[in-house]
């Protein structure tokens, strides 16, 4: 299967993005991309948006899929941690706390360890307040990795 990445995980995307999924049988495919690991790469955006749903449908599956993968997920996940979660459904807006995919992603990184440590490193150099706190987040969630620096 790891050999036929560049064929499966367009196909696996295309199941993970369909709407509307009420039996949630686009969790069948993270197996399979936790198999690719870091060949899935592809898969990433998809996967952050189920990550990001307020329904939090397979968010602990979603969020092992993204530890398979895990060094190409880094970035991807620190530009999620450094962003509001804020969603504005018909012009109301509306904060989603439960899950809080801060305190997931976080989790996420501090599970994919070392890759994870230099990248959120450099967000502490930022201007922007936001982006310092993922760093800071990232970085505590990598516990002993992060005394590297």
């Amino acid at each position: 299967m790891e050999k036929d990445a560049n064929l499966v995980v367009p196909a696996l995307v295309e199941v993970i993005e369909a709407q509307p999924d009420p039996r949630a049988t686009w969790m069948e495919a993270l197996p399979l991309l936790q198999r690719i690991g870091p060949k899935a790469e592809k898969a990433i955006p998809a996967l952050l948006q189920r990550l990001k749903a307020p329904e939090g449908v397979g968010g602990l599956g979603v969020s092992l899929t993204l530890v398979a993968i895990g060094p190409p997920a880094v970035d991807p996940l620190l530009h999620v941690l450094s962003t509001p979660l804020v969603k504005s459904p018909g012009g109301r807006a509306t904060t989603y706390y439960v899950p809080d995919v801060h305190d997931v992603v976080a989790l996420v990184l501090g599970l994919i360890g070392n890759p994870a440590v230099e990248p959120a490193t450099e967000r502490l150099e930022s201007m922007h307040a936001n982006i310092r706190v993922a760093g800071c987040r990232a970085l505590t969630a990598c516990g002993p990795a992060a005394r590297s620096l």
